[in-house]
């Protein structure tokens, strides 16, 4: 049996595919990876805690 060979991308056929993408993704060595998502809720951080930062 053999391995079959992963394709690897361009930069630019990356960022074409990422634009229309409605999962966000890395891209490393031409590779792409799914990245894991938050909830809304989570990624919101209350206007009384954006002066701490």
């Amino acid at each position: 049996m053999s391995a079959q060979e992963k394709p690897h991308l361009s930069a630019e056929e990356y960022l074409a595919i990422e634009r229309q993408a409605k999962e966000k993704s890395e891209f490393v060595d031409g590779e792409i990876f799914l990245m894991a998502g938050a909830p809304k809720e989570h990624n919101t951080m209350p206007r009384s805690q954006a002066p701490r930062l």
